[in-house]
């Protein structure tokens, strides 16, 4: 039965919010348990009777067939009305005990601005830590998958992420912001470290040229480079129209089910 009296409400794969129902409640929260009927099954966010977003949950290669399985759902509105939900996939009805079973399906989709937000926030543009998918001094577990929405075709797309940090390295993006490099620190001089400050451009110019070409990316490695939306090609973390986020992004980014190239010394 449709719950119509709850300020958050599901019926099949349609979340429905009812931002007058959510006024004196919120912060606010509930969860659900979705059973997925296509193997690439699409979540629909519905506000006050208007379709805001449909988030696609890719599979990943390992479970390519999403269909009968279940995604445990945990949403959230914030008192600034930020609409946020993660989710855990399975393939039966019960919740999973995350404390001892490693091998579940995170995915966490990217948080959305109601109409009634009381945050001016433009997000265009921005990081993922400003998009709310990453949180400063919390780190995101590689087995989590993102699901963005473009700024402009509003197209959903799924990431998964690394942090640099750990792994002593730095990413850069092809021109046309489908490939990822990595390049281990030690392995090529002059290339600035995470959340590295002051970084000298002339000196970056000249690690550029040592880097490979993408192999199936177009134009050439850039640390400014902006990493794209898939489908229209527009920016999506725009580091050329925000240079000052680029040290800030300490997670790197590849498409769900591609791996990253990696930089090799008789790269070229």
């Amino acid at each position: 039965m449709f719950e119509s009296f709850k300020p958050i409400a599901f019926k099949g794969n349609t979340i429905f919010i009812k931002n007058k129902l959510l006024d004196r409640k919120v912060p606010y929260e509930r969860k659900y348990t979705m059973e997925f009927n296509e193997s690439i099954p699409t979540i629909y966010i519905e506000e006050d009777g208007k379709r805001i977003a449909n988030f696609i949950v890719e599979p990943i290669k390992e479970n390519p067939d999403l269909s009968g399985q279940y995604i445990h759902l945990y949403t959230s509105v914030t008192k600034d009305f930020i609409f946020m939900m993660d989710g855990i996939i399975t393939k039966n009805s019960n919740l999973p005990d995350l404390n001892k079973k490693r091998d579940f399906e995170g995915v966490r989709f990217q948080p959305l601005f109601l109409a009634n937000c009381k945050l001016n926030i433009e997000s265009e543009g921005k990081g993922l830590f400003d998009r709310g998918l990453h949180y400063s001094g919390q780190v995101t577990p590689g087995n989590v998958r993102l699901v963005c929405i473009c700024d402009f075709c509003k197209k959903s797309f799924s990431i998964s992420s690394f942090h640099t940090g750990f792994s002593e390295s730095q990413y850069f993006y092809s021109e046309d912001g489908l490939q990822t490099l990595v390049v281990n620190l030690w392995d090529v001089k002059g290339v600035p470290g995470p959340l590295a400050s002051g970084v000298d451009v002339d000196r970056l110019k000249q690690v550029e040229k040592t880097l490979p070409k993408p192999t199936y990316g177009k134009g050439r490695y850039k640390y400014y480079n902006s990493f794209r939306c898939p489908h229209c090609q527009k920016p999506y973390i725009d580091f050329e129209k925000f240079p000052e986020l680029r040290t800030k992004e300490y997670y790197g980014n590849v498409f769900i089910n591609k791996e990253a190239q990696v930089y090799r010394k008789e790269e070229k």
